[in-house]
């Protein structure tokens, strides 16, 4: 049969004509169904916390991360995360905890919290009060949970700190704490984690984890408490002293919850899985917040990636060394050219010139895309908190510097290297003098040169250089033989020039052009890598990494040559000549080397003023190059000997130095690379001394009022260096410590003007005051727990008295013994203050005489319960269950009969399409999860649209099926549906065709789910074999359209009976069956009442004697009541002692036998007599001593008593009392 409907819509016959419809979650005409998307058509109805997710005929929704429901209603988890423990002992406060952000708590500013294990933070000072119902007055106060917990138990507690530029996403939750408006900056999140109240010896099985937030948008300030429902596991009728809510330090207070109420307040909740509380502490704009979020988004994006140059150690070297140039007021250099961005600016004193580090006026690093402008701005202007912007971009220490190399080209003949040594050379050509990359430069940089041949009247000719070419990058620079620059492709400012020196990579090139000759010099900074020419005379190998000797002439020439340039590679201009004109010249090893043997000839023969090995000076006068020797003169030694002096700098000194109060000793050495003679000069604010010693032990005396120390070290030529460390004063006396400051802490929590700290005191319990020497009563802070007598000058051990009556402890806590928590109540139970208790019971027990066992109540005893059609009371612990009676099956709730109806067994398996669908199926393993009973109610709904709804269906059980799975995969792909379809007059031929009405090739459509069509399976059933009819008053007979409990004889149906059970008919009140005799009804029958040993006679309807007529054949009759029973003589047995026992007819054989033989011996004896007697006497003719034998025969028999046994047959000795023969026969009637 071709149905005309979707597998996925139902098919609805009508007179003459159908309709399809498709199923819920699809769409179409009936004869084409379609999956609608809810989750693209925004049809759906989750939760705006939740996520849709479209499914085959339908859609689901799962909560967000952070909530938790069913996807429709979605209820946010009200705790963030934390991670930072941190230690807590009993009873102590953990503090100072330093804040980055001072905050405003009720108009007060705080920079520091205190946090205490027992659930609350104090602000400004510690307090360590026991909860009593009310708040200290002293200073600020949150409570989220205020009680006295045992921090001996498994609990932690943890403060972290979230700020907005790393922790966006936490922040951006906060904020929506408060509103979806306000956007959170700053937060403090301290957690209390699985604390249990004190003593954990006690309560060690309770926990409960709670969280405050102090939170920020830069103008409000708030507080926040979270409780996580799941993560109180406290008794909550137990008697404890709990605070919840706040105190603003002048006597005000709120109170969210004390003691018990707090369950309450949980239980009722708010718009979290949880409890929330949130209350505003103050507002005031904090103006260091700019350069806090400055520095926390620099911090994490800012890095130096790459090699900075490092700064030179003096104002002098860092106006000689060309690599830097001068900027604000030329007391700050900068490198030239950034290395990737980066810049180095050097700043340097104004009188001393010594190198300036860190706030408020030293150098710093920075990239040319950051925002340093920003945070010089933020940070050094608008809010003092320079060192923010030094930790961010920190000063060069320029223990890295060193002076660039130099090489002079000015003469082929003769060139002098970085490492001061002079070489020599005959040529002529193009050649590479240079080839340089830094490691941090992506593009190399080459110095290429062409030599020509000039004549000389002393030299015959001599090579000079006619032209130099540089290229960086794309950008190439070329120095024509008059000393003229031209640059081509210098879009990006490779090449810089001022007058006649080049600038480009930090390094620099000056041309050197006279009337008779052209030269370079060329200064590279020490971190180039050099692998040609020039650097091959340095390290002694070729370009291709051969080995040469530097001081041989012979690999002098072989370099020289292996750097010559090819023609492709040429950067030099070509406008008269051609590439060949220029490198036709050519020597050989041989020459060459002939040649410089003549010039050094000559140079030794003529008498010179050059002085110090000036070689330049020597060629141009033995040459006669005047011009060239007079520029020499720029480059003399005292340019390097400037340059080259270092200052003295001190030795093993700390940047922080921690001082006290009072004289402290520092010691000072000072050393100088170039031995030069050293000066120390110590300046304390603004004032100087000056020692002539490298070394000596200063006192500085402090008396707690700022102090700035400065210490300059200067050798003899004015190269200065500057000491000048951050000083961290301590206060504190014996009575309390000084509390290092964190790198955080340090540079937020003074302004930044003198490098000069005040270390907070932490003052030990009973002290307090700047410098922790002021003690105080410690009974003023509440340290006992209410009530209790407190005498501080017993000491902090003993100041507390004794708990009151009825609690335990030391008097600075005390608690209420919890006796409910040993069991000693068998289900609910309260404590009262003291050592007594109260047992209760939950709904559907009650209290056993022993006041604390709890036992069941039969709700079934009592008549108003389980009262409808067909059902019966089912007694259960605490509780009972109305159940359907046999015959009845539940049907919605109601228990409808079964009567004449047919029952199916049956199965189906659901085809699952989607991963939404297996990991539903994945859950229907718990039959008491929401999915399996929500499949169920599809499935039950779905056939009963299909079979109707007068029918009855029962699901018995949905399985996960894998046996069609291949590899290894464990996800289910069908599930099995077990169900039991009990029909209104309806077969199975019928059932199967209802079911299947909605079939496809592959699929059978059930409310949306896909069922494959070969696993829908129906078996009719044998009701009779259930048992539900009664089976004393009923016989079951099955028929075609149901099965019928019919009545047995003796029963008859009745209105107060169900349809599997007959009614007893009374016998004796209708029929009157026994006439006169007494009539007493049974179940099914009646019975006549005869006295004992009588019996009921049906025809007579009288009482007979049960012997009269008996059956007893070989045997006595005797009387029972109501029967007899025969009792058998001897050797008979059976009912009616009818039956002759085997063992007589034995005896009567083994007589017959014994009497044979005994005759014929007799006969034997009498013959042989006979015999004799005739032999020897003759017989006597008148008489005989023998009886006659017919007298014989005729003789009686009697036995051993007389008695005459003639006609008595031969029995054998027997038992006749046998179980068999004393059997009870009910009399014939």
């Amino acid at each position: 049969m071709n149905y005309p409907c979707s597998n996925l819509a139902t098919c609805k016959n009508t007179v003459g004509k159908f309709v399809c419809t498709c199923s819920d979650g699809f769409k179409g005409n009936g004869s084409h169904c379609t999956d609608i998307d809810e989750c693209s058509d925004q049809t759906d109805t989750c939760s705006e916390f939740a996520n849709c997710i479209d499914n085959f005929g339908g859609y689901s929704c799962a909560c967000n991360d952070g909530f938790v429901g069913d996807g429709f209603k979605c209820l946010e988890k009200p705790m963030v995360d934390y991670k930072t423990e941190v230690p807590v002992k009993q009873n102590e406060l953990y503090g100072p905890y330093f804040i980055n952000l001072k905050i405003t708590v009720f108009n007060l500013i705080y920079q520091n919290i205190y946090v205490s294990v027992n659930g609350y933070i104090a602000f400004g000072e510690k307090s360590y009060a026991q909860p009593d119902g009310t708040f200290p007055a002293a200073s600020p106060v949150l409570a989220p949970f205020w009680t006295a917990f045992d921090v001996a138990a498994p609990g932690k507690i943890f403060i972290d700190s979230y700020e907005y530029c790393k922790d966006k996403a936490i922040l951006n939750r906060i904020g929506n704490m408060i509103s979806s408006a306000f956007h959170a900056k700053h937060a403090v999140v301290v957690t209390w984690e699985n604390l249990s109240p004190y003593p954990a010896s006690e309560f060690g099985n309770e926990t409960i984890t709670f969280q405050s937030i102090l939170v920020s948008n830069g103008t409000f300030f708030y507080a926040i408490f979270n409780y996580d429902k799941d993560n109180v596991k406290l008794n909550a009728e137990a008697n404890r002293d709990i605070l919840v809510g706040y105190g603003d330090g002048k006597g005000g207070s709120t109170v969210f919850a004390q003691d018990k109420k707090f369950f309450n307040l949980l239980e009722a909740g708010n718009e979290v899985y949880g409890l929330r509380k949130t209350f505003k502490m103050g507002n005031r704009t904090e103006s260091s917040l700019n350069c806090l979020e400055w520095h926390c988004k620099s911090e994490k994006q800012f890095h130096i990636d790459s090699f900075a140059i490092p700064c030179p150690c003096t104002l002098q070297q860092a106006q000689l060394d060309l690599t830097f140039k001068g900027v604000t007021g030329n007391t700050c250099y900068e490198n030239r050219f950034p290395i990737n961005g980066t810049i180095q600016r050097c700043c340097y004193s104004q009188a001393e010139k010594a190198l300036l580090k860190d706030y408020p006026d030293g150098g710093f690093i920075y990239n040319t895309n950051g925002s340093f402008s920003d945070g010089q701005r933020y940070c050094c202007k608008d809010y003092p908190l320079c060192n923010l912007f030094y930790d961010i971009h920190p000063s060069d220490t320029c223990s890295k510097y060193q002076v660039p190399g130099t090489v002079f080209v000015l003469d082929p003949l003769v060139f002098k290297m970085i490492n001061k040594k002079w070489y020599s050379f005959y040529g002529a050509g193009e050649y590479t003098l240079l080839t340089v990359k830094a490691p941090w430069f992506d593009t190399s940089v080459t110095i290429q040169a062409r030599v020509e041949m000039e004549d000389n009247d002393q030299f015959s000719k001599i090579p000079v250089y006619t032209a130099f070419a540089i290229k960086s990058e794309n950008a190439v620079l070329e120095i024509s033989e008059k000393g003229n620059v031209l640059i081509e492709n210098n879009t990006d400012n490779i090449f810089e020039k001022e007058n006649n020196i080049i600038f480009f990579n930090n390094m620099h090139l000056e041309i050197i052009s006279v009337n008779d000759s052209m030269g370079i010099i060329l200064t590279l900074p020490h971190y180039l890598q050099q692998p040609y020419l020039l650097s091959g005379l340095l390290t002694g190998k070729m370009p291709n990494g051969q080995a040469i000797d530097p001081s041989s002439e012979r690999d002098v020439y072989r370099i020289w040559e292996a750097c010559r340039v090819k023609e492709k590679d040429s950067l030099l201009n070509y406008t008269h000549k051609n590439y060949s004109s220029f490198n036709s010249y050519s020597i050989s090893e041989d020459q060459f080397i002939e040649i410089l043997s003549n010039l050094t000839n000559l140079v030794n023969s003529i008498n010179t003023t050059c002085q110090d090995n000036d070689m330049f000076c020597v060629c141009a006068a033995v040459l006669h190059k005047p011009n060239l020797a007079n520029h020499t003169m720029l480059y003399k030694p005292e340019y390097f000997e400037r340059i080259e002096n270092f200052p003295p700098f001190l030795q093993d000194t700390m940047n922080e130095l921690y001082l006290t109060s009072g004289n402290n000793t520092i010691f000072l050495e000072a050393a100088d690379r170039n031995n030069d003679s050293i000066n120390l000069e110590i300046e304390v604010n603004n004032s100087k001394n000056t020692f002539d010693s490298s070394n000596l032990n200063w006192t500085l005396n402090l008396d707690g009022s700022p102090t700035e120390l400065k210490v300059w070290a200067k050798d003899s030529r004015g190269a200065t260096s500057l000491y000048w460390p951050e000083i961290f004063f301590c206060t504190c006396k014996g009575n309390g410590i000084c509390k290092k400051q964190s790198k955080s802490e340090r540079m937020v929590s003074a302004k930044n003007l003198i490098r000069f700290y005040g270390l907070r005191c932490t003052c030990s319990e009973g002290y307090t005051g700047a410098d922790c020497n002021t003690m105080i009563d410690m009974c003023t802070t509440k340290p006992c727990y209410h009530g209790v007598s407190c005498n501080s000058s017993l000491g902090e051990q003993e100041m507390c008295g004794s708990c009151p009556t009825g609690l335990s402890g030391n008097g600075r806590v005390c608690y209420d013994k919890d006796f409910c928590s040993k069991g000693v109540c068998s289900q609910k139970c309260k404590d009262n203050i003291g050592d007594t208790y109260v047992c209760s019971c939950r709904n559907g027990y009650k209290l056993a005489a022993d006041n604390k066992t709890c036992e069941d109540i039969d709700e079934c005893a009592m008549p108003s319960k389980c009262s409808g059609f067909g059902e019966y009371c089912f007694n259960v612990p605490g509780s009972f269950q109305c159940k359907c009676k046999t015959g009845y099956v539940s049907n919605n709730g109601t228990c409808e009969i079964l009567a004449n109806k047919n029952k199916f067994s049956g199965s189906m398996s659901i085809n699952l399409r989607d991963i939404t669908q297996i990991q539903m199926a994945k859950k229907l393993a718990d039959k008491s999860s929401a999915e399996y009973k929500t499949t169920s109610e599809e499935m039950k709904k779905s056939i009963l649209d299909k079979i109707g709804t007068d029918n009855v269906v029962v699901i018995d059980d949905i399985v996960t099926d894998k046996s069609n799975r291949t590899k290894r995969s464990t996800d289910p792909e069908s599930l099995k549906v077990l169900y039991t379809v009990y029909g209104n007059a309806i077969d199975q031929t019928q059932l199967e065709n209802l079911l299947k009405s909605s079939c496809g090739v592959d699929c059978c459509n059930f409310n949306g789910l896909c069922v494959a069509p070969n696993s829908l399976q129906i078996n009719a059933q044998d009701m009779c074999n259930e048992n539900i009819c009664d089976s004393m008053s009923t016989n079951c007979t099955q028929e075609e359209k149901g099965f019928r409990c019919v009545c047995k004889p003796g029963f008859e149906t009745s209105p107060q009976y169900d349809l599997f059970k007959c009614k007893d008919i009374d016998e004796c009140n209708t029929i009157q069956p026994c006439g006169s005799i007494p009539c007493s009804n049974t179940f099914g029958g009646y019975k006549c009442l005869c006295k004992s040993g009588h019996v009921f006679k049906n025809k007579s309807k009288s009482c007979v004697d049960v012997c009269a007529g008996h059956r007893c054949k070989k045997g006595d009759c005797v009387k029972l009541e109501e029967s007899y029973r025969c009792s058998c003589h001897d050797y008979w047995t059976g009912k009616y002692c009818d039956k002759e026992l085997e063992e007589k007819e034995g005896f009567r054989t083994a007589a017959i036998v014994i009497g044979v033989v005994l005759g014929i011996l007799c006969l034997l004896l009498i013959g042989v007599i006979v015999y004799i007697i005739r032999k020897y006497k003759k017989p006597s003719k008148t008489g005989s001593n023998f009886t006659d034998p017919a007298e014989l025969r005729s003789s009686k028999k009697v036995d051993d008593k007389g008695i005459d046994m003639s006609n008595v047959k031969a029995q054998p000795n027997i038992y006749s009392n046998t179980g068999v023969d004393n059997q009870s026969y009910e009399p014939d009637v």
